[in-house]
């Protein structure tokens, strides 16, 4: 089954995407990427011909039951990149045998990361693409720190127990289960200890020497050599910090420091819009999705 429509989680996610996919899927507002596999989820659910109005945010749109739909979102600080990064990278798979993945996740930081390639700026606005690459450095050089620490609250945060390990039952998987005690004692005891076993998990994963030496592993990995490659930078560091970044250095070409982050980023999606199929050209993901997304 073809998929019906491809949800992403903003307007300029969608922009792009329906260029370089030439529409095919569809692309819809999708949200935020937290609600991307629900809303596929329900979506691939058996058509009780029924449409349901779903509203995530400020986006709203009908989607459809019994139609296969899938999504893209952005990798952020939530995956660290893929060994791979000319291939597309599964986010959660399907449950069924022989269905595509339920969504797909960038394998640059995010849609920005892409828009701030050296040769999107160069075309767009007539730079040296090895001028842009310096500044992309600098500029990854001047927030490399920050970078390590968002890296480090990622990763600490991805050892945190799920909430859902507080248990609020005393009789484990059991469906029809009390415990032997129920006095108020006994009750009030099991929640003690519960609560405490949750808190030591937390605590011990959050404890100072955890992030001292997270962030100092991050820090070592972020290095002056590592800021010597624009492309390691366009991977690993928040492309909107980089956009934040870039206008802050007083090499920025003139043309450029007229501009805000956002009118920035609006003339580097207009470009890729219009010359969408360059654009895919550079990147062998991308294009290799896009196979992918009509197989």
């Amino acid at each position: 089954m073809p998929l019906a429509y491809l949800l992403v989680e903003g307007d300029v996610d969608a922009s792009i995407f329906t260029e370089i996919f030439h529409g095919s899927p569809p692309c819809k507002l999708g949200g935020s990427k937290d609600t991307l596999a629900p809303q596929v989820r329900r979506c691939r659910e058996p058509d009780k011909n029924i449409d349901r109005d779903e509203s995530t945010g400020d986006h709203k749109r009908t989607l459809k039951q019994g139609v296969m739909a899938a999504y893209l979102r952005d990798r952020d600080f939530d995956f660290e990149p893929p060994p791979d990064l000319d291939q597309p990278t599964i986010d959660v798979a399907a449950k069924s045998e022989g269905e595509p993945p339920l969504g797909w996740r960038l394998n640059r930081h995010s849609i920005e990361s892409y828009l701030l390639d050296p040769r999107v700026v160069g075309a767009t606005f007539n730079l040296p693409e090895a001028h842009w690459e310096h500044l992309i450095c600098t500029a990854g050089k001047e927030i490399a720190a920050y970078q390590a620490g968002r890296w480090t609250i990622a990763q600490l945060r991805s050892g945190l127990p799920r909430p859902f390990k507080l248990q609020t039952s005393a009789s484990g998987r059991k469906e029809f289960a009390l415990p032997a005690s129920r006095s108020r004692t006994d009750v009030e005891t099991w929640c003690i200890q519960t609560v405490n076993s949750f808190r030591t998990a937390v605590e011990h994963a959050l404890s100072a020497p955890a992030v001292t030496e997270a962030f100092g592993e991050r820090c070592q990995q972020f290095s002056e050599d590592f800021c010597r490659d624009y492309r390691q930078i366009l991977v690993w560091f928040s492309g909107k910090d980089l956009f934040t970044a870039v206008k802050q250095l007083p090499e920025l070409p003139q043309q450029l420091k007229e501009r805000s982050c956002e009118t920035l980023r609006e003339a580097l999606r207009d470009w890729v819009v219009d010359n969408a199929d360059q654009f895919l050209s550079w990147f062998p993901e991308l294009s290799a999705l896009k196979q992918k997304l009509n197989g």
